[in-house]
């Protein structure tokens, strides 16, 4: 009895899984944006490593939350009423999103440029996940031959996989394989590409990347709800947690000499 009740209080639903990775992206951020410039301007020796192993731990615990931003893109992808609209307001958000991305990645040098074409925000990489899937889809129900509409498929998916590397989206093609991996293996089995999300990340990210595999914790406690919050929300704290970290950033740390 009491380990059900447990279990009940330790479940999460889509609302409260995507407010524990935006906590989790939140600190991942104050790392990457604020903390990592600080080391090279710390007064001393010391100083700076204490301030390179608390960014080191910001970082470490901010792998999580993409496997999880990926499960929930997928989520939505499978029970919206509209899989155009979906992708629309996502493209929409990822053209907002992308100046304050580039503002408080490059606060800290002062180099302001509103789009960079060397590096684009997550929600490019999510942006093509939906595009990937939404194409996959529309090949399927299009052609009637089952091997070659997979065929198809497949090849459809390569093209966005390469996209995620030409368009230097956060976690490239790595990040929209995970999105399809997620997408195709069944819900049940959500904990386990989490775990394997540590070997998807291998190669791009190294030792760091095994922390991603944390994330099949919270995965494995969603509970298939949707949950009581609201569903755009996440679209405006995500730029504006950037611009305030852009903001914080300028004023508290010293310009940066660029390379």
């Amino acid at each position: 009895m009491q380990t059900n009740v447990l279990t009940s209080r330790l479940r999460m639903s889509g609302g409260g899984l995507k407010l524990f990775a935006v906590i989790i992206m939140l600190i991942d951020h104050t790392g990457a944006v604020f903390l990592a410039p600080l080391v090279s301007e710390a007064p001393d020796i010391s100083t700076a490593w204490k301030i390179y192993y608390l960014m080191f731990a910001c970082r470490c615990i901010g792998r999580v939350a993409f496997p999880i931003f990926c499960f929930l893109l997928t989520e939505g992808a499978r029970y919206t009423h509209s899989i155009s609209k979906y992708t629309f307001r996502l493209f929409i958000f990822a053209l907002v999103s992308e100046i304050p991305f580039n503002l408080g990645m490059n606060a800290a040098a002062r180099h302001f440029s509103f789009f960079n074409l060397q590096y684009q925000s997550v929600f490019c990489t999510l942006l093509l996940g939906i595009l990937a899937i939404w194409c996959a889809q529309s090949i399927r129900q299009a052609i009637s031959l089952r091997w070659l509409g997979i065929a198809l498929a497949v090849l459809s998916s390569l093209v966005f996989l390469a996209l995620g590397a030409i368009l230097k989206t956060d976690y490239g093609a790595y990040g929209v394989f995970l999105i399809l991996l997620f997408y195709y293996v069944p819900v049940r089995y959500r904990a386990i590409v989490g775990i394997c999300s540590a070997l998807v990340f291998l190669p791009l990210e190294g030792f760091i990347a095994f922390f991603t595999a944390f994330s099949a914790i919270p995965l494995a406690l969603y509970d298939g709800t949707r949950g009581k919050m609201g569903k755009y929300w996440f679209y405006v704290f995500y730029p504006a947690h950037l611009l305030i970290l852009a903001v914080i950033t300028f004023l508290l740390v010293p310009p940066l000499s660029m390379f």
